[in-house]
């Protein structure tokens, strides 16, 4: 996996759980256990990072086709269940498996470059 996949799973999971995060303090006093809520982890602190929001921003400004398969390569496919696999929306897209990974591939690199 490259650094640009990472950043775009990243941006995926965000999406999917719409979390504009800050560490959770951790204090040292008793008063404060539990420090998190029950069921809840603190997941990756994606939007602290000032690169994740331009790729955000980048991925917003794309054009319709590119915006559409990044949503659909790492928002869509990891929340459905069952999972999408890549085969099935290569096969409705009318194209082969690599085929599709070289187009969500060129679309990020679109992307990330625009």
């Amino acid at each position: 996996m490259t650094a640009l996949h990472d950043r775009f799973c990243q941006w995926g999971y965000w999406v999917r759980t719409r979390r504009l995060v800050v560490p959770i303090p951790r204090l040292k006093s008793a008063a404060a256990i539990p420090l998190t809520p029950r069921g809840r982890s603190e997941g990756p602190q994606t939007f602290l990072d000032p690169d994740c929001a331009d790729l955000h921003q980048r991925i917003l400004r794309a054009d319709d086709a590119d915006r559409l398969l990044v949503t659909v390569e790492f928002v869509l496919r990891p929340a459905k269940s069952p999972r999408v696999t890549a085969r099935q929306v290569a096969a409705h897209l009318g194209i082969s498996r690599a085929s599709y990974y070289r187009t969500v591939a060129a679309a990020m690199d679109r992307i990330a470059t625009s």
